[in-house]
Protein backbone atom coordinates (compact mmCIF):
# COMPACT_ATOMS: atom_id res chain seq x y z
CA UNK A 1 0.00 0.00 0.00
CA UNK A 2 1.16 3.13 -1.01
CA UNK A 3 0.67 6.36 0.87
CA UNK A 4 1.50 8.72 -2.29
CA UNK A 5 0.01 8.91 -5.52
CA UNK A 6 2.40 7.42 -8.23
CA UNK A 7 3.31 8.10 -11.75
CA UNK A 8 5.49 7.07 -14.39
CA UNK A 9 7.95 9.83 -14.16
CA UNK A 10 11.52 9.23 -13.33
CA UNK A 11 12.35 10.51 -9.89
CA UNK A 12 16.30 9.53 -10.05
CA UNK A 13 18.65 10.15 -12.51
CA UNK A 14 21.23 8.42 -10.96
CA UNK A 15 21.79 4.64 -9.43
CA UNK A 16 22.94 4.54 -6.06
CA UNK A 17 25.74 2.20 -5.98
CA UNK A 18 25.42 -1.07 -3.90
CA UNK A 19 27.15 -3.97 -3.52
CA UNK A 20 24.20 -6.08 -5.53
CA UNK A 21 23.73 -4.85 -8.86
CA UNK A 22 22.91 -1.61 -9.03
CA UNK A 23 19.47 0.19 -10.11
CA UNK A 24 17.44 2.75 -9.83
CA UNK A 25 13.89 2.81 -8.45
CA UNK A 26 11.12 4.24 -9.89
CA UNK A 27 8.03 5.45 -8.20
CA UNK A 28 5.01 4.33 -10.18
CA UNK A 29 1.31 3.26 -9.69
CA UNK A 30 0.41 2.35 -13.27
CA UNK A 31 -3.02 2.33 -13.87
CA UNK A 32 -5.26 -0.07 -15.07
CA UNK A 33 -6.09 1.13 -18.35
CA UNK A 34 -2.48 1.50 -18.99
CA UNK A 35 -0.92 -1.67 -17.89
CA UNK A 36 0.36 -4.06 -19.88
CA UNK A 37 -0.66 -7.96 -20.10
CA UNK A 38 0.84 -9.90 -17.47
CA UNK A 39 1.62 -13.49 -19.18
CA UNK A 40 3.58 -16.68 -17.93
CA UNK A 41 6.23 -17.30 -15.69
CA UNK A 42 6.70 -14.22 -13.45
CA UNK A 43 9.69 -15.14 -10.71
CA UNK A 44 9.75 -13.52 -7.47
CA UNK A 45 13.04 -12.56 -5.48
CA UNK A 46 11.48 -12.29 -1.93
CA UNK A 47 14.39 -11.09 0.41
CA UNK A 48 13.98 -10.99 4.03
CA UNK A 49 15.65 -8.10 5.71
CA UNK A 50 16.47 -7.76 9.35
CA UNK A 51 17.49 -4.06 11.41
CA UNK A 52 20.77 -3.76 13.65
CA UNK A 53 18.15 -2.77 16.10
CA UNK A 54 15.54 -5.68 16.24
CA UNK A 55 15.67 -9.24 17.01
CA UNK A 56 11.77 -9.81 15.78
CA UNK A 57 11.43 -12.71 13.23
CA UNK A 58 7.60 -12.59 11.73
CA UNK A 59 8.47 -14.72 9.72
CA UNK A 60 10.69 -18.10 9.01
CA UNK A 61 12.28 -18.81 5.66
CA UNK A 62 10.20 -21.78 5.54
CA UNK A 63 7.27 -19.92 6.57
CA UNK A 64 7.86 -17.27 3.75
CA UNK A 65 8.00 -19.94 0.90
CA UNK A 66 5.09 -21.55 2.02
CA UNK A 67 3.64 -18.11 1.96
CA UNK A 68 4.88 -16.78 -1.32
CA UNK A 69 6.40 -19.41 -3.66
CA UNK A 70 4.85 -22.82 -2.92
CA UNK A 71 1.36 -23.73 -4.31
CA UNK A 72 -1.14 -24.84 -1.76
CA UNK A 73 -2.20 -23.70 1.69
CA UNK A 74 -3.97 -20.54 0.06
CA UNK A 75 -0.59 -19.40 -0.70
CA UNK A 76 0.42 -15.93 -3.26
CA UNK A 77 1.12 -18.47 -5.35
CA UNK A 78 -2.26 -19.83 -5.56
CA UNK A 79 -3.54 -16.44 -5.34
CA UNK A 80 -2.01 -15.15 -8.36
CA UNK A 81 -2.65 -18.58 -10.53
CA UNK A 82 -6.64 -18.21 -9.23
CA UNK A 83 -6.68 -14.42 -10.07
CA UNK A 84 -5.24 -14.51 -13.30
CA UNK A 85 -7.22 -17.73 -14.39
CA UNK A 86 -4.30 -19.76 -15.01
CA UNK A 87 -2.65 -17.16 -16.72
CA UNK A 88 0.98 -16.60 -14.63
CA UNK A 89 2.48 -18.51 -12.39
CA UNK A 90 5.44 -18.03 -9.82
CA UNK A 91 7.56 -21.05 -10.72
CA UNK A 92 11.13 -19.95 -9.91
CA UNK A 93 11.14 -17.55 -7.30
CA UNK A 94 13.42 -17.67 -4.53
CA UNK A 95 13.28 -16.80 -0.84
CA UNK A 96 16.79 -15.97 0.77
CA UNK A 97 17.26 -16.31 4.64
CA UNK A 98 17.36 -13.54 7.21
CA UNK A 99 20.11 -10.91 6.87
CA UNK A 100 21.56 -8.43 8.07
CA UNK A 101 20.75 -4.73 6.59
CA UNK A 102 23.49 -3.33 8.87
CA UNK A 103 20.96 -0.32 9.57
CA UNK A 104 19.11 0.61 12.03
CA UNK A 105 15.16 0.87 11.63
CA UNK A 106 15.69 5.17 11.80
CA UNK A 107 18.25 5.05 8.50
CA UNK A 108 15.03 4.73 6.59
CA UNK A 109 12.68 7.05 8.58
CA UNK A 110 12.66 10.66 7.66
CA UNK A 111 14.21 11.58 3.85
CA UNK A 112 10.29 10.89 2.86
CA UNK A 113 8.33 7.89 1.21
CA UNK A 114 9.92 7.32 -2.10
CA UNK A 115 13.68 8.08 -1.20
CA UNK A 116 13.67 6.11 2.40
CA UNK A 117 11.95 3.12 0.45
CA UNK A 118 14.26 3.60 -2.33
CA UNK A 119 17.04 3.02 0.57
CA UNK A 120 15.49 0.33 1.90
CA UNK A 121 15.20 -1.85 -1.49
CA UNK A 122 18.99 -0.58 -2.49
CA UNK A 123 19.78 -1.92 1.28
CA UNK A 124 17.90 -4.76 1.00
CA UNK A 125 19.13 -6.45 -2.08
CA UNK A 126 22.85 -5.45 -1.03
CA UNK A 127 22.58 -7.76 2.13
CA UNK A 128 21.60 -10.81 -0.26
CA UNK A 129 24.51 -10.78 -2.52
CA UNK A 130 24.15 -14.25 -3.64
CA UNK A 131 20.45 -13.90 -5.20
CA UNK A 132 20.76 -13.23 -8.64
CA UNK A 133 17.99 -10.50 -9.65
CA UNK A 134 17.52 -10.12 -13.01
CA UNK A 135 15.36 -7.23 -15.03
CA UNK A 136 11.90 -9.96 -15.35
CA UNK A 137 12.78 -10.80 -11.66
CA UNK A 138 10.63 -8.90 -9.00
CA UNK A 139 11.74 -8.30 -5.56
CA UNK A 140 9.84 -8.77 -2.65
CA UNK A 141 11.49 -7.29 0.34
CA UNK A 142 10.67 -7.99 3.79
CA UNK A 143 11.57 -6.18 6.97
CA UNK A 144 11.57 -7.51 10.38
CA UNK A 145 10.00 -4.58 11.45
CA UNK A 146 8.30 -1.68 10.18
CA UNK A 147 9.64 1.70 10.19
CA UNK A 148 6.56 4.05 10.28
CA UNK A 149 5.88 3.69 6.31
CA UNK A 150 3.72 0.80 6.57
CA UNK A 151 4.21 -0.98 3.03
CA UNK A 152 5.22 0.27 -0.88
CA UNK A 153 5.23 -0.56 -4.35
CA UNK A 154 7.60 0.33 -6.86
CA UNK A 155 8.83 0.15 -10.38
CA UNK A 156 12.31 -0.07 -11.60
CA UNK A 157 14.28 0.91 -14.15
CA UNK A 158 16.34 -1.90 -13.74
CA UNK A 159 13.83 -4.94 -12.34
CA UNK A 160 10.69 -5.61 -13.31
CA UNK A 161 9.29 -3.87 -9.87
CA UNK A 162 10.42 -3.38 -6.24
CA UNK A 163 8.07 -4.04 -3.77
CA UNK A 164 7.88 -3.75 0.54
CA UNK A 165 6.16 -5.40 3.10
CA UNK A 166 7.15 -4.00 7.10
CA UNK A 167 6.77 -6.27 9.89
CA UNK A 168 3.47 -7.84 10.84
CA UNK A 169 1.88 -6.61 7.67
CA UNK A 170 3.59 -9.55 6.14
CA UNK A 171 1.14 -11.80 7.62
CA UNK A 172 -2.17 -9.91 5.99
CA UNK A 173 -3.34 -11.07 2.38
CA UNK A 174 -4.40 -7.08 1.80
CA UNK A 175 -0.67 -5.96 2.13
CA UNK A 176 -0.01 -9.17 0.19
CA UNK A 177 -1.90 -8.82 -1.99
CA UNK A 178 -1.98 -4.75 -2.89
CA UNK A 179 1.94 -4.38 -2.65
CA UNK A 180 2.47 -7.75 -4.87
CA UNK A 181 -0.78 -6.03 -7.47
CA UNK A 182 1.64 -2.78 -7.48
CA UNK A 183 4.33 -4.90 -8.72
CA UNK A 184 1.64 -6.50 -11.03
CA UNK A 185 1.21 -2.85 -12.74
CA UNK A 186 -1.72 -2.05 -10.62
CA UNK A 187 -2.78 1.35 -9.47
CA UNK A 188 -5.41 1.79 -6.51
CA UNK A 189 -8.98 1.27 -6.88
CA UNK A 190 -11.39 4.27 -5.53
CA UNK A 191 -15.05 3.96 -4.57
CA UNK A 192 -17.42 6.91 -5.79
CA UNK A 193 -18.98 7.37 -2.60
CA UNK A 194 -18.08 8.80 0.58
CA UNK A 195 -14.70 9.99 0.63
CA UNK A 196 -13.79 12.55 -1.09
CA UNK A 197 -11.23 10.99 -3.44
CA UNK A 198 -12.69 7.12 -2.64
CA UNK A 199 -8.62 5.90 -2.26
CA UNK A 200 -8.62 2.68 -0.47
CA UNK A 201 -12.32 2.56 -0.46
CA UNK A 202 -13.39 -0.23 -2.74
CA UNK A 203 -14.00 -3.31 -0.60
CA UNK A 204 -14.49 -5.94 -3.97
CA UNK A 205 -10.88 -4.82 -4.79
CA UNK A 206 -7.74 -6.13 -2.89
CA UNK A 207 -6.45 -2.90 -5.00
CA UNK A 208 -8.77 -1.24 -2.71
CA UNK A 209 -9.41 -1.85 0.80
CA UNK A 210 -10.12 -6.01 1.73
CA UNK A 211 -8.10 -8.88 1.99
CA UNK A 212 -10.51 -10.31 -1.37
CA UNK A 213 -9.35 -10.76 -5.48
CA UNK A 214 -9.17 -8.68 -8.20
CA UNK A 215 -11.81 -7.20 -9.71
CA UNK A 216 -12.50 -7.26 -13.55
CA UNK A 217 -10.91 -4.15 -14.86
CA UNK A 218 -7.85 -5.53 -12.66
CA UNK A 219 -7.61 -8.62 -14.66
CA UNK A 220 -8.86 -7.53 -17.80
CA UNK A 221 -6.19 -4.70 -17.71
CA UNK A 222 -3.58 -7.75 -17.64
CA UNK A 223 -4.89 -10.11 -20.21
CA UNK A 224 -6.32 -12.20 -17.22
CA UNK A 225 -9.87 -12.67 -18.84
CA UNK A 226 -10.52 -14.30 -21.92
CA UNK A 227 -12.01 -11.85 -24.19
CA UNK A 228 -14.77 -14.98 -25.70
CA UNK A 229 -16.33 -14.48 -22.15
CA UNK A 230 -15.97 -10.24 -21.53
CA UNK A 231 -19.40 -9.97 -23.22
CA UNK A 232 -19.72 -6.12 -24.91
CA UNK A 233 -22.95 -4.19 -26.00
CA UNK A 234 -21.98 -5.83 -29.55
CA UNK A 235 -23.05 -9.27 -28.57
CA UNK A 236 -26.66 -7.81 -27.91
CA UNK A 237 -28.16 -10.79 -26.08
CA UNK A 238 -31.30 -9.53 -23.95
CA UNK A 239 -29.44 -10.86 -21.10
CA UNK A 240 -26.00 -12.39 -19.98
CA UNK A 241 -25.23 -14.68 -17.12
CA UNK A 242 -22.31 -13.91 -14.89
CA UNK A 243 -19.91 -16.36 -13.34
CA UNK A 244 -18.53 -15.91 -9.99
CA UNK A 245 -14.61 -16.36 -10.30
CA UNK A 246 -13.69 -18.85 -8.20
CA UNK A 247 -16.71 -21.05 -8.09
CA UNK A 248 -16.33 -24.35 -8.83
CA UNK A 249 -18.64 -24.30 -11.88
CA UNK A 250 -17.95 -21.25 -14.48
CA UNK A 251 -21.06 -21.08 -17.14
CA UNK A 252 -21.44 -17.86 -17.93
CA UNK A 253 -19.38 -14.83 -18.66
CA UNK A 254 -16.53 -13.65 -16.67
CA UNK A 255 -17.93 -10.10 -16.99
CA UNK A 256 -19.39 -7.46 -19.44
CA UNK A 257 -17.94 -4.39 -20.82
CA UNK A 258 -20.51 -1.63 -20.96
CA UNK A 259 -19.51 1.93 -22.81
CA UNK A 260 -21.04 4.95 -22.45
CA UNK A 261 -22.52 5.69 -25.83
CA UNK A 262 -22.76 9.53 -24.63
CA UNK A 263 -19.01 9.48 -23.51
CA UNK A 264 -16.28 7.06 -25.32
CA UNK A 265 -13.38 8.27 -22.39
CA UNK A 266 -14.79 5.84 -19.97
CA UNK A 267 -16.63 2.80 -19.37
CA UNK A 268 -17.71 0.23 -17.07
CA UNK A 269 -17.11 -3.43 -16.22
CA UNK A 270 -19.79 -5.68 -14.55
CA UNK A 271 -19.05 -8.45 -12.81
CA UNK A 272 -20.80 -11.04 -10.28
CA UNK A 273 -19.08 -11.83 -6.99
CA UNK A 274 -20.04 -14.09 -4.42
CA UNK A 275 -18.50 -14.61 -0.82
CA UNK A 276 -16.41 -17.67 -1.81
CA UNK A 277 -12.28 -18.74 -1.84
CA UNK A 278 -10.33 -15.44 -2.23
CA UNK A 279 -13.61 -13.67 -2.23
CA UNK A 280 -14.90 -14.66 1.05
CA UNK A 281 -14.65 -11.40 2.81
CA UNK A 282 -16.72 -9.18 0.25
CA UNK A 283 -19.15 -7.85 2.00
CA UNK A 284 -22.19 -8.69 0.17
CA UNK A 285 -22.61 -11.09 -2.68
CA UNK A 286 -23.99 -9.69 -5.72
CA UNK A 287 -23.54 -7.61 -8.97
CA UNK A 288 -20.37 -4.80 -8.81
CA UNK A 289 -19.74 -2.53 -11.29
CA UNK A 290 -17.17 -0.25 -11.85
CA UNK A 291 -15.95 2.61 -13.99
CA UNK A 292 -12.47 2.74 -15.56
CA UNK A 293 -11.96 6.12 -15.97
CA UNK A 294 -10.05 8.20 -18.99
CA UNK A 295 -6.75 7.73 -16.60
CA UNK A 296 -7.53 4.32 -15.67
CA UNK A 297 -8.40 4.80 -12.52
CA UNK A 298 -10.77 2.21 -11.14
CA UNK A 299 -13.45 3.61 -9.52
CA UNK A 300 -16.44 1.11 -7.77
CA UNK A 301 -20.20 2.21 -8.52
CA UNK A 302 -21.55 2.40 -5.07
CA UNK A 303 -24.74 1.46 -4.90
CA UNK A 304 -25.53 3.37 -1.88
CA UNK A 305 -23.18 6.07 -0.16
CA UNK A 306 -20.92 4.64 1.98
CA UNK A 307 -21.04 3.02 4.48
CA UNK A 308 -23.77 1.56 2.43
CA UNK A 309 -24.16 -1.74 0.35
CA UNK A 310 -22.06 -1.50 -3.29
CA UNK A 311 -23.18 -4.25 -4.87
CA UNK A 312 -26.45 -4.47 -6.64
CA UNK A 313 -27.97 -7.51 -4.53
CA UNK A 314 -31.48 -7.49 -4.55
CA UNK A 315 -33.17 -9.54 -7.23
CA UNK A 316 -34.54 -6.29 -9.92
CA UNK A 317 -32.54 -3.99 -8.08
CA UNK A 318 -31.15 -1.53 -10.74
CA UNK A 319 -27.97 0.91 -11.24
CA UNK A 320 -27.30 3.90 -13.68
CA UNK A 321 -24.95 6.16 -14.26
CA UNK A 322 -24.99 10.34 -13.67
CA UNK A 323 -26.30 10.74 -17.78
CA UNK A 324 -28.63 7.98 -17.62
CA UNK A 325 -27.21 6.74 -20.99
CA UNK A 326 -26.02 3.17 -18.79
CA UNK A 327 -28.19 1.28 -17.12
CA UNK A 328 -27.99 -1.83 -15.65
CA UNK A 329 -30.69 -4.75 -14.12
CA UNK A 330 -29.79 -7.59 -11.77
CA UNK A 331 -32.82 -9.90 -12.66
CA UNK A 332 -31.71 -12.30 -9.96
CA UNK A 333 -29.19 -14.27 -9.04
CA UNK A 334 -27.99 -18.16 -7.48
CA UNK A 335 -25.18 -18.63 -5.17
CA UNK A 336 -25.86 -22.97 -5.85
CA UNK A 337 -24.34 -21.88 -9.94
CA UNK A 338 -22.31 -19.20 -8.49
CA UNK A 339 -24.09 -16.61 -11.43
CA UNK A 340 -26.27 -13.63 -11.83
CA UNK A 341 -28.39 -12.79 -14.62
CA UNK A 342 -28.28 -9.21 -16.02
CA UNK A 343 -29.27 -7.16 -18.48
CA UNK A 344 -28.20 -3.98 -20.07
CA UNK A 345 -30.89 -3.68 -22.45
CA UNK A 346 -32.42 -0.06 -21.63
CA UNK A 347 -36.06 -1.19 -22.65
CA UNK A 348 -35.86 -4.27 -20.21
CA UNK A 349 -34.59 -2.45 -17.41
CA UNK A 350 -36.87 -0.07 -17.50
CA UNK A 351 -40.02 -2.44 -18.08
CA UNK A 352 -39.57 -5.39 -15.72
CA UNK A 353 -40.50 -4.10 -11.98
CA UNK A 354 -38.80 -4.83 -8.63
CA UNK A 355 -39.15 -9.09 -8.33
CA UNK A 356 -40.68 -9.27 -11.89
CA UNK A 357 -44.26 -10.17 -10.69
CA UNK A 358 -46.54 -9.57 -12.32
CA UNK A 359 -44.70 -10.26 -15.76
CA UNK A 360 -44.72 -7.50 -18.26
CA UNK A 361 -47.11 -7.89 -21.20
CA UNK A 362 -45.63 -9.38 -24.32
CA UNK A 363 -44.51 -7.02 -26.81
CA UNK A 364 -43.37 -4.25 -24.12
CA UNK A 365 -39.69 -5.49 -25.74
CA UNK A 366 -38.87 -7.90 -22.94
CA UNK A 367 -39.19 -10.92 -24.85
CA UNK A 368 -36.70 -12.16 -27.17
CA UNK A 369 -36.64 -14.94 -29.62
CA UNK A 370 -33.47 -16.44 -30.74
CA UNK A 371 -30.80 -18.70 -29.47
CA UNK A 372 -32.33 -21.57 -26.60
CA UNK A 373 -35.90 -20.37 -27.79
CA UNK A 374 -38.17 -17.40 -26.65
CA UNK A 375 -37.62 -16.14 -23.37
CA UNK A 376 -38.56 -12.77 -21.16
CA UNK A 377 -35.69 -11.32 -19.45
CA UNK A 378 -37.93 -9.75 -16.52
CA UNK A 379 -38.78 -13.49 -15.47
CA UNK A 380 -36.06 -15.66 -16.35
CA UNK A 381 -33.20 -16.42 -14.18
CA UNK A 382 -30.55 -18.83 -15.29
CA UNK A 383 -28.25 -20.36 -18.12
CA UNK A 384 -27.26 -17.53 -20.71
CA UNK A 385 -29.62 -17.13 -23.95
CA UNK A 386 -27.55 -16.86 -27.18
CA UNK A 387 -25.24 -18.77 -29.48
CA UNK A 388 -22.21 -18.74 -27.26
CA UNK A 389 -22.48 -21.57 -24.22
CA UNK A 390 -19.68 -21.97 -21.80
CA UNK A 391 -18.69 -25.57 -20.87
Amino acid sequence: MTTNRLTRKLLFGASIAVTAPIFALVSASPSSASSASVVGNTPWAVLLCKYADSSAVPMTKAQAITTFTQPGNASMYDYWRDNSNGTIDLGGSVVDDWQAIGKTTDYHTGAGLTADRYKLVSDCIASHPNVKVTPTTRVLTLTNTANGHDSGGYQSSAYANATVLEGSNIGSLYFRGQEMGHAYGLNHAYDSGGDPSGEYRDEYDVMGNNSVGLSAPDRYALGWLNGSRVATRSTALPSYELSAPFHNTRPGWDAIRVDDPTDATHFYMVEYRQQESWDAAIPFDGVVIHEVQADGKVVLQRVQPQPGIAALTANGSTWQNASGAVKIKLVCHDTTRGTATVTIDPLAYASCGSGFLPAPPNGTGTTYSGGTGSVDVCTTCGPKRGPIHFA
